[in-house]
């Protein structure tokens, strides 16, 4: 893994690492006081333990990738700081936490945080693993994403139980401000060199993804461009094992 590749790739389960403790900590403990059905409680109850355990496998990438505590705290402040990030942060308490949103926009809100906001990190991720590289990264990035798939499939499948949805001007808008958000974090997660990934291929990525999920809730795309990645195209086949608890080498 070249240099450039690294700080790539770091810098996403940074990001990654801290995104798991936001949704299990605010957002999925809002939607659990809010949403009126048991079968949808019991499921954030286990998104809770899923996403704790996405939390805990980013961090051990990160001591395996960045063994020294000096450049780990270099990391963490990037994470901490980064005005991307900070965006995203400030985002997802506009749409979530405010008492003044609707269930239904929360929703929509939360679908963006789990597919858009993930969006540039997994395609850094699994950009490696198209060219053979860091295969126990590889593995854990698909595991992961598989299970954030299955997150945004309950929560579409939960906004279309809900009578009084948002207009699609309303929903484009919340989708179109996200992939606004995320393209800023793409132009800091490439902002390095040396690893081999352009930057307009990364953002029409993220339109790609933002109209994938408009589509997924019943409502019309506003980007229209296709998949320019085509190692984000194959669907993730089940891996024998227990989730992310297996042992893998990075």
């Amino acid at each position: 893994m070249s240099k450039g590749e690294k700080w790539m790739v770091t810098r996403a389960l940074a990001y990654s690492a801290t995104s798991d403790g936001l949704i299990a900590d605010n957002i999925i403990t809002r939607f659990c006081q809010d949403v009126a059905y048991m079968e949808a409680k019991f499921f954030y109850g286990f998104q809770v333990v899923m996403e704790n355990v996405h939390a805990e496998t980013h961090a051990m990438l990160i001591d395996a990738l960045v063994p020294s505590e000096k450049d780990q705290q270099t990391l963490l402040n990037w994470s901490t700081l980064a005005p991307s990030i900070a965006f995203k942060n400030i985002w997802a308490i506009k749409w979530i936490v405010d008492p003044r949103r609707e269930l239904a926009e929360r929703l929509v809100a939360f679908i963006c945080i789990q597919g858009i906001f993930s969006a540039s990190s997994y395609a850094a991720m699994s950009w490696l693993k198209s060219r053979d590289k860091m295969p126990g990264l590889s593995l854990v990035n698909d595991l992961i994403s598989t299970d954030d798939r299955i997150h945004i499939d309950f929560a579409c499948a939960l906004f279309r139980l809900i009578e009084c949805r948002p207009s699609e001007r309303v929903v484009q808008d919340i989708v179109r401000d996200a992939a606004d958000v995320e393209s800023e974090f793409a132009i800091d997660l490439l902002s390095g060199q040396d690893h081999g990934m352009a930057l307009p291929d990364m953002l029409q990525y993220v339109r790609f993804v933002s109209d994938h999920l408009l589509k997924k809730l019943g409502y019309s795309s506003i980007y229209n461009v296709e998949n320019p990645y085509s190692f984000m195209k194959i669907v993730v086949q089940p891996v024998p094992g227990d989730s992310v608890e297996d042992a893998v080498e990075v």
